[in-house]
C-alpha cells in the first residue's frame, strides 16, 4: 500500500459530484405552531471519484476498499458533523456511490454557512484540500422552508436570520410553484445491473435494440413528450472516447442506445434522470 506525503495525498481525482435530493415520506412532522406537517428528508449525495496512484498516476488495482467520509463546517481542521465508511469493490479506480445511506445527513447541517466534504482511503489520511459543498445542497434546507406557512412554522431555523441581508418579506410565500423532483433516477453498470436509483424500474438489454430498456412501475415515457438525461461513465475501455448516447422509447419504456465513434452500438455504463410531463 501507498503511503503518499501530505503534498502528495490526492489519490482521488474528482469527476462529479453530484447531488441528489430524495424525499423520504414514512414519516411527518408537525410545527410548534399547529402548522402544517413537514415531510422528512433524507438527503443523499451521490459522490463519483476516481482512485489512482499518485506516483503513477494510473488508476488503483482492482480490489475491495474502504473510503472514510465527513463533513465539515471549516475547509481545515474541526471535527465532523458527519461522516460515513463504505467498502465496497472498485474497478478501474472508479468509486460510484450514494453518501447518506448508512448515516443519515441532517438536512439542518446546510442551514447556514460552508461544508467541506474529507475523504479518506483505507485508513491513509484525508485527503487535501476538501472539497468545498456548493449551493446545490442548500435545496435541502430550501424545501423544508416550502412547508412552513409562516417563520413561526419553520422546525430548523437555527441562526439564518437573513439571506444576502434580505428578511423573509423579500421572498416568495409558502404556496408558490417549486422546481418537482425527478420521477425517475438511477446509475446502470454495463451489465444492465442497477446502482443507487430511485427504485421504481427495471433495466435490461435488449438484443432486438441492441440497447438498454428501462421499464418504468409507474409513469409511462415518450421522448418526444417527456424530459431525461443520460450521461455515459468511464473511459479506458468501458465507455472509450468518442462514445454518444441516443435516446427513444417504445411501449412506455426508455431506450438508451450507446454508439462508439465508429457508429457501432455497445453497453457501457451510465446514469440517467427522468422527468416525465416535460417539466422540471
Amino acid at each position: 500500500m501507498l503511503h503518499p506525503s501530505p503534498s502528495r495525498r490526492r489519490l482521488l481525482t474528482l469527476m462529479t459530484l453530484v447531488l441528489l435530493l430524495i424525499i423520504a415520506t414514512d414519516a411527518l412532522a408537525t410545527g410548534p405552531n399547529g402548522g402544517r406537517d413537514l415531510q422528512v428528508l433524507e438527503p443523499h449525495i451521490h459522490y463519483q471519484a476516481r482512485l489512482v496512484d499518485p506516483s503513477t498516476g494510473q488508476p488503483r488495482p482492482d480490489g475491495i476498499y474502504t473510503l472514510h467520509f465527513a463533513l465539515y463546517t471549516t475547509d481545515t481542521g474541526g471535527s465532523p458533523v458527519w461522516n460515513e465508511n463504505w467498502t465496497g469493490p472498485v474497478t478501474d479506480g472508479r468509486v460510484s456511490i450514494m453518501l447518506g445511506l448508512a448515516d443519515l445527513i441532517d438536512p439542518t447541517l446546510f442551514e447556514c454557512g460552508t461544508q467541506w466534504l474529507g475523504v479518506a482511503v483505507d485508513g491513509e489520511p484525508e485527503m487535501t484540500p476538501r472539497q468545498e459543498i456548493g449551493w446545490v445542497p442548500k435545496a435541502i434546507h430550501a424545501y423544508q422552508a416550502a412547508y412552513a406557512d409562516h417563520a413561526d412554522d419553520a422546525l430548523t431555523a437555527g441562526d439564518c436570520d437573513t439571506v444576502d441581508g434580505n428578511d423573509a418579506s423579500e421572498f416568495a410565500l409558502s404556496d408558490h410553484s417549486h422546481s418537482r423532483l425527478p420521477d425517475a433516477y438511477g446509475v446502470v453498470a454495463s451489465d444492465g445491473t442497477v446502482h443507487y436509483s430511485s427504485g421504481n424500474f427495471t433495466v435490461k438489454w435488449s438484443s432486438i435494440h441492441s440497447g438498454y430498456v428501462i421499464a418504468f412501475d409507474d409513469i409511462s415515457f415518450h421522448y418526444q413528450q417527456d424530459l431525461c438525461q443520460v450521461s455515459l461513465v468511464g473511459d479506458s475501455g468501458i465507455c472509450p472516447a468518442g462514445a454518444s448516447v441516443r435516446i427513444g422509447s417504445a411501449g412506455g419504456d426508455l431506450i438508451v442506445l450507446v454508439l462508439e465513434s465508429s457508429g457501432h452500438l455497445r453497453q457501457c455504463p451510465f446514469h440517467f434522470v427522468v422527468w416525465s410531463g416535460g417539466r422540471y
